[in-house]
């Protein structure tokens, strides 16, 4: 489990109701799909909904649902040196 996880079930109780919670808290989002098995869970994640996340423990989660950038959309983080070498890269004139 991620510290900014951890340090957010102290306050908030369950995994779930930290997710939930987050979810919930992201700009666009306007409705959150949960699952439950037992009667129970559907009043405790509805219950969720009402925790407000902490701005550190916000900004954990923020940072720890970044994904990973993937090829090939990664390439646009790297230095320009190290896509093109030391090379000057210039427009081509026609």
């Amino acid at each position: 489990m991620s510290p900014p996880i951890k340090g957010s079930l102290g306050t908030c109780g369950r995994t779930a109701d930290v997710a939930l919670a987050w979810v919930a808290s992201r700009p666009g989002v306007s409705s959150v799909l949960m699952g439950a098995s037992q009667p129970e869970q559907v009043t405790e994640n509805a219950a969720s909904l009402d925790i407000v996340l902490a701005p550190e423990h916000q900004a954990g989660l923020d940072a720890a649902g970044v994904p990973p950038a993937l090829n090939p959309y990664f390439i646009f983080q790297l230095p320009w040196s190290q896509i093109f070498g030391s090379s000057q890269v210039q427009k081509w004139e026609r």
